[in-house]
């Protein structure tokens, strides 16, 4: 969920071989557990429910009280892409649907009010 995190958990990694160069990703690979325990799911496959609901929020506080904020919901909700995983081999096996799934998804102008820099905005101003 946190870049950061990610590209740590990647030099962990001691390979020859870098497995975000490749480009099929098999969640089972350990060699991808540790991306995947930081990786919001919906990124590397559709989270596969019938339905979702979207909420849009405004952030209009201090900097300091949306960051936190943000950062309590991450924690606390976000769907990592390895349960992601998890949950559509269970419901595979066993027809047990993983429950609530939920992601966290940033705007341009989000990006802007969070004060990210211009070239770490995905896909531009």
């Amino acid at each position: 969920m946190l870049t950061a995190g990610v590209s740590a958990n990647i030099g962990v990694m001691a390979q020859k071989e870098n497995p975000l160069d490749r480009t099929n990703i098999d969640s089972s690979d350990p060699n991808f557990q540790p991306i995947l325990e930081d990786l919001q799911g919906n990124i590397l496959a559709s989270h596969g429910r019938d339905h979702s609901v979207h909420i849009f929020l405004k952030f209009r506080s201090d900097l300091d009280v949306t960051n936190k904020w943000i950062r309590s919901f991450a924690q606390s909700y976000i769907t990592s892409a390895k349960k992601q995983a998890e949950d559509a081999e269970r419901y595979r096996n066993e027809n047990i649907t993983g429950g609530l799934f939920t992601t966290f998804f940033l705007s341009a102008p989000g990006y802007r009010v969070l004060e990210f820099p211009l070239v770490k905005i995905p896909c531009g101003q």
